[in-house]
């Protein structure tokens, strides 16, 4: 264990601390103010976000577009992440009062074919609210996630995720966990939205840019048969939030399996850039999305490592 792991961990017990304090919609106020510090003192993760803007959207949107949205990124995750510290006082009746559904009739749809369901989301919105959400609804779900560096916020982080039923799934097991959890016909959410070692990934485009990205919800989805329901969530007046479930994606096997599997992948990566594109400043810029270059591109074909 490291000096900074506790410093890091300290730093979010007094957090978390402060916003038991404080009112909801304060603490989410705070978050917010927080994020805006954060866009002016944090220049190198600022810089790498408005490359990112730049590749995304080009001449599309104006310098003053791409830094309003910058910004909003930054305030958008730090009210989220004020909010998320409070989610130990969640409870289904709290749930109800601060989520509206649109499509859970999709969900259940896919439910009843009794193979379970793959959750397409994205780190996009407030998707930790959904995954403690459906356990407080009845519909427990597995959680795919990779270990965070800090092992002390890790546990904190584990707690969180897994107080209303869910099941948090690492890396390392994700494959034979999924599967399990599928047999049992319940959901298993996958986040596709981060950048990935080409030798583990495909490339598919992502606002017309070529992105490594991982196959593992497109290869499951052929083998088991279960649906794909992509499910986000986006804000309402007064500190309220929208879950949206789309009707499941229709997966084909037909054809060679690898070309099957980018298929799926791409079909699934312009759901979310369509989300991304209606509201841009709810989506997480700081990652380095586009990292990983396509052998053809890279200078020898060397390749990027994880971001």
């Amino acid at each position: 264990m490291k000096a900074r792991h506790y410093i890091e961990y300290g730093l979010a017990v007094a957090l978390r601390a402060l916003v038991f304090l404080l009112p909801r919609r304060a603490a989410i106020w705070c978050g917010r103010r927080l994020g805006d510090l954060f866009y002016v003192l944090d220049l190198r993760h600022r810089r790498e976000v408005m490359a990112n803007l730049d590749l995304a959207f080009g001449e599309e949107k104006s310098l003053a577009d791409k830094r309003r949205i910058a910004r909003g990124s930054y305030r958008h995750f730090g009210g989220i992440f004020f909010d998320f510290l409070r989610s130990p006082t969640l409870s289904a009746r709290k749930i109800e009062r601060i989520v509206e559904m649109r499509g859970w009739e999709n969900l259940e749809e896919a439910y009843g074919r009794g193979k379970g369901v793959l959750i397409l989301t994205a780190h996009y919105g407030f998707w930790e609210l959904m995954g403690v959400a459906h356990g407080f609804l009845g519909r427990p779900m597995s959680v795919i996630a990779r270990h965070l560096d800090n092992p002390l916020l890790e546990r904190m982080l584990h707690r969180y995720r897994t107080r209303s039923g869910n099941t948090v799934v690492y890396k390392q097991n994700a494959v034979k966990e999924i599967f399990r959890t599928l047999r049992r016909n319940e959901a298993a959410g996958v986040l596709i939205d981060q950048n990935i070692s080409p030798r583990q990934g495909v490339f598919v485009d992502f606002f017309g840019v070529p992105a490594s990205t991982t196959p593992i919800l497109s290869a499951v989805a052929l083998k088991s048969g279960a649906p794909i329901v992509p499910a986000f969530t986006e804000p309402l007046p007064g500190g309220r939030w929208r879950f949206i479930y789309e009707p499941a994606i229709e997966v084909s096997g037909g054809g060679d399996r690898s070309e099957a599997i980018r298929a799926i992948t791409q079909q699934c990566t312009a759901v979310i850039e369509r989300y991304v594109r209606r509201r841009p400043d709810l989506w997480l810029w700081m990652h380095r999305r586009w990292k990983a270059r396509p052998p053809e591109e890279s200078a020898g074909g060397s390749e990027a490592a994880d971001g």
